[in-house]
């Protein structure tokens, strides 16, 4: 899981008229205007020199803010991201602890596959009852599906997984299957494959790098993550600036990261129950997407319904 960005405004430095840097506590943001935020904002990336790449995200981002319900909000985050450098301490500290994840989910997977059947999602794949279709994900990149009973939905994703930990990555795959299907009638085989290829998603396991889709460098549960991800799931803590003073990620990152998450609206109770958020499992509303469901797979994905003494209720 990512970590919380620090509290905004806590040590973080604002900009005077003058230019000049100062430690200033942006809780006062709100009181000033937004043509004074903006102008802060211009100075910010003078300051720090920003790169022309960076600066065209800045000023794309700027655009949306002020098109958004609440400029003065977005405005403060965007201003938090250029004048947060980039933290190598940081960085080798998310690296060490991703890297300890890694080794412990990976004995802990040992421990369960002497115990546990690791079979389940495979078998369940290979049933000659399976009628798949072929979904595109991620990058063009294609999956299967058998989603004629949204209650009971199966996935069939293959992964090259490239790099350092490439090996260990391979070791959680019973348990990022198990991850994903605490969904209830979501099954995942994920086959790891040695080829890359239309229907085959390469990943790389570098740990220096910033855990993404793309990139699966800590352990079980950031795996699962990234895995639905693939299927086209997005974040559910889509909130603007989340990572704004996460000094451990690239400041061209973080900026990637606030451009994108104007295109998707936040869903308060999704974030706080989704493995995309802060939850431990997909939603419903995860898994129809993982599979390509139309608008009544949701719907049918919801408990049966009885009536009680007060009228409807769910079981």
């Amino acid at each position: 899981m990512n970590p919380p960005s620090p509290q905004l405004g806590a040590n973080r430095p604002a900009i005077a008229p003058t230019g000049d840097l100062g430690v200033v506590d942006l809780s006062t943001w709100p009181k000033v205007s937004t043509k004074e935020m903006v102008d802060r904002i211009k100075i910010a990336m003078d300051h720090v020199k920003l790169p022309a790449a960076e600066r065209l995200s800045v000023e794309e981002g700027v655009r949306k803010a002020l098109a958004s319900p609440n400029p003065s909000f977005y405005l403060q985050r965007l201003f938090t991201i250029i004048t947060t450098p980039e933290d190598p301490a940081q960085k080798t500290q998310l690296m060490q602890k991703a890297s300890a994840q890694l080794k412990a989910d990976v004995a802990a997977a040992n421990a369960q596959a002497k115990v546990a059947n690791t079979s389940v999602e495979e078998n369940d794949a290979k049933s000659a009852s399976r009628s798949w279709t072929t979904v595109k994900g991620y990058g063009g990149k294609t999956y299967d599906v058998d989603k004629r009973d949204p209650k009971n939905v199966f996935v069939k994703i293959r992964v090259h997984a490239t790099g350092p930990q490439a090996a260990d990555i391979k070791k959680l795959e019973d348990a990022i299957e198990k991850t994903l299907g605490k969904a209830g009638g979501f099954t995942v085989d994920i086959e790891f494959v040695e080829r890359d290829g239309d229907d085959v998603f390469t990943v790389g396991t570098d740990p220096t790098v910033w855990p993404n889709c793309l990139n699966w460098s800590a352990g079980t549960f950031v795996a699962a993550h990234e895995c639905l991800h693939l299927m086209n799931v997005e974040d559910a803590y889509n909130v603007p600036g989340r990572h704004a003073a996460n000094g451990a990620m690239p400041r061209d990152q973080r900026l990637s990261l606030f451009l994108h998450s104007f295109d998707h609206g936040y869903d308060k109770g999704r974030d706080r129950d989704s493995i995309m958020g802060h939850g431990d499992k997909p939603t419903d509303a995860d898994v129809c997407t993982a599979v390509g469901g139309d608008a009544s797979c949701v719907q049918q994905r919801l408990p049966p319904v009885k009536m009680g003494s007060v009228g409807l209720r769910k079981q």
